[in-house]
């Protein structure tokens, strides 16, 4: 990546040709892609959460067994074990049902976008037909309804 260094700038503005703003790139200083900060990926933030007792849902249930310590992980555990800081494995922990809910969102409009649909209109017309004839006898003011009669009756 490129990062401009400030600094390298001439300072006397005589020096400054008429477009100073490609003399600012022309300056330019390398950095290499290790000492850039970069973000854990998802498979990561899931595998520790796993570790750490979140169910896909974002509910808690009992923490996984450390093989190496035959013990319960533990969020400094799984923070050395995933090479991250342990501020950012609570920060997880406390951001799971969102993290993991918009996983498991993703991953089901993924599995419904593959579903191929029919289109049948027969059965989609008859299927309107019943919801409208439902809702028809739901708004009725009837004194006994027939599903209330028939569930007391048995």
């Amino acid at each position: 990546m490129l990062y401009v260094d400030h600094y390298d700038l001439p300072s006397s503005s005589s020096v400054l040709p008429q477009n100073a703003f490609l003399l600012l790139f022309t300056v330019v200083r390398l950095q290499s892609m290790s000492e850039k900060r970069k973000r854990p990926s998802f498979d990561v933030k899931q595998e520790a959460l796993f570790k750490l007792g979140v169910l896909v849902y974002g509910t808690f249930a009992t923490s996984q067994i450390n093989p190496e310590t035959k013990k319960h992980w533990k969020a400094i555990d799984v923070a050395v074990h995933s090479n991250v800081s342990k501020a950012a494995v609570f920060g997880w922990k406390k951001q799971a049902k969102k993290t993991m809910g918009r996983h498991l969102s993703s991953w089901v409009a993924k599995k419904v976008s593959r579903i191929t649909t029919f289109h049948h209109p027969d059965l989609e017309a008859a299927i309107a037909q019943y919801m409208r004839e439902r809702m028809i006898y739901m708004r009725g003011e009837f004194l006994f309804r027939a599903d209330v009669v028939c569930k007391a009756a048995l």
